[in-house]
């Protein structure tokens, strides 16, 4: 059993699922896809399912293995993976989880910040 059907989570597992759709039913596996994010098969389950939210690192890295294996997706579903990894993050109920995103969003923030910065 998975994240409980209406909450963010959910939205997020069922985004994740339906951009590795095609990827999955080309050949590739779970276990490739592991290997790739440095993690289990077990853990991607779990991703897939709602249990755990993926972090934006390793969605990236999930958006750029697709790419490199000939399985890209549009651009809105991967806005729509962000926004809903956002939501997710800020839902958990771990501090760790909200904290780990709190963490990432002040730095991406502060990288464009330098950005335009350095345009100025």
């Amino acid at each position: 059993m998975g994240a409980p059907e209406g909450t963010v989570a959910y939205a997020y597992a069922t985004a994740l699922r339906k951009a590795l759709d095609g990827y999955l039913a080309g050949g590739g596996t779970q276990k490739d896809l592991a290997k790739v994010l440095g993690t289990s098969a077990t853990s991607v389950t779990r991703h897939l399912q709602g249990k755990r939210i993926t972090p934006r690192k390793q969605l990236r890295a999930i958006k750029a293995h697709l790419e490199a294996q000939g399985f890209p997706c549009a651009d809105e579903v991967w806005d729509e993976l962000e926004e809903l990894c956002g939501q997710a993050h800020l839902a958990s109920e771990s501090p760790a989880v909200q904290r780990d995103h709190l963490e990432e969003e002040l730095a991406r923030a502060c990288a464009e910040h330098q950005q335009v910065r350095w345009e100025a």
